[in-house]
């Protein structure tokens, strides 16, 4: 590698440097490639207008950089690469959703690392790794890379603005002298970590993690409305239809959500405290589907309900979770 990708640094806004955590790749159910790394961060001010920058619902997308790659003689893709990832060709082709890794983000007077998904552009072929150097279909050599932000795969963030920087290196596959470093910055205003909206689930901690104790594991399961506890009732299922009552225009409307969790075999029931293969992680999701609010009028629809969690192995465990709705329907 380079001069200039090993001089890569990143520091924080704090003026404490970090040690990189350790990293690994591995295959999950949905073909991604999860690459944990530290990376510094430093504040970045909101009002700022900053080309290369993240936020909630604006990812980043590169130019196609196989045109900078290329010469008159030889035509290249690019791949992408952050820390100790490492290129490939041609991994999970067809099935991959991109490429996890780890960033620190400064959160107030701390560091909170933050899950962003790199992908490249496959146009036809769908998206690729990162990383990876591969054709796109039709031996086309399109290279534009996509850098996102999805609450999905971060549960339990506090409210807050979350600020940093960060770099990541494009390297040219056919044509190796290519380099070029690309600096992006964050700046997540994550409003409520509680809050539903159209387009936003709300996903919860593992609270099995505060369910269990040091000789007991403990799963838990949600419950709301007059919904019972359950033990193995659905496997692979499409999760809990349940119905919340929101203002509307001065009057309540009824709004059905989904509450499910997901233990390794696929989503459950959010009622359901069944372990699978000794999993006993218990993060709960509740999303709106508007497949199944069909008669919502267009408008502004706002609700706060509670849902309750509880201990199945540990029976003294319970927890009161507020959540917040936000629909801005429109037709």
């Amino acid at each position: 590698m380079s001069n200039n990708f090993s001089n890569i640094m990143f520091s924080l806004s704090l003026g404490a440097s970090l040690l990189l955590a350790s990293c690994g790749k591995k295959d999950n159910a949905n073909n991604v490639t999860n690459n944990a790394v530290d990376i510094a961060s430093q504040d970045v001010s909101p009002s700022q207008e900053v080309k290369n920058i993240i936020t909630v619902d604006k990812p980043y997308v590169s130019q196609d950089l196989s045109i900078e790659a290329s010469t008159e003689s030889k035509k290249s893709t690019v791949y992408f690469l952050v820390n100790d990832l490492k290129p490939v060709w041609g991994v999970d082709q067809y099935k991959t959703k991109g490429t996890d890794f780890t960033v620190l983000a400064n959160l107030n007077d701390k560091v909170v690392p933050i899950v962003l998904t790199g992908s490249k552009d496959g146009q036809a072929c769908g998206i690729w790794n990162m990383n990876d150097g591969i054709q796109s279909c039709y031996s086309d050599t399109l290279s534009v890379l996509t850098v996102k932000f999805d609450p999905i795969k971060n549960p339990g963030l506090e409210n807050g603005l979350y600020t940093g920087k960060f770099e990541i290196l494009a390297k040219g596959w056919h044509n190796p002298d290519f380099e070029k470093v690309i600096s992006i910055d964050l700046s997540i205003d994550y409003k409520s970590a509680n809050l539903i909206t159209v387009d936003k689930p709300f996903v919860s901690k593992d609270l099995s993690i505060e369910a269990s104790t040091e000789s007991k594991k403990s799963s838990v399961y949600f419950l709301v409305n007059d919904l019972k506890a359950a033990w193995g009732i659905g496997q692979y299922v499409k999760g809990t239809d349940f119905t919340v009552y929101a203002n509307f225009n001065d009057k309540l409307v009824p709004i059905i959500l989904n509450g499910s969790m997901d233990r390794g075999c696929g989503r459950k029931y959010m009622n359901d405290a069944a372990i699978c293969y000794s999993n006993f992680v218990s993060a709960l999701t509740v999303k709106f589907d508007s497949a199944k609010n069909l008669n919502l009028e267009s408008g502004k629809y706002t609700a706060k309900f509670n849902i309750l969690a509880k201990g199945w192995h540990n029976s003294s465990f319970s927890k009161t979770m507020t959540l917040d709705v936000e629909l801005d329907i429109k037709k």
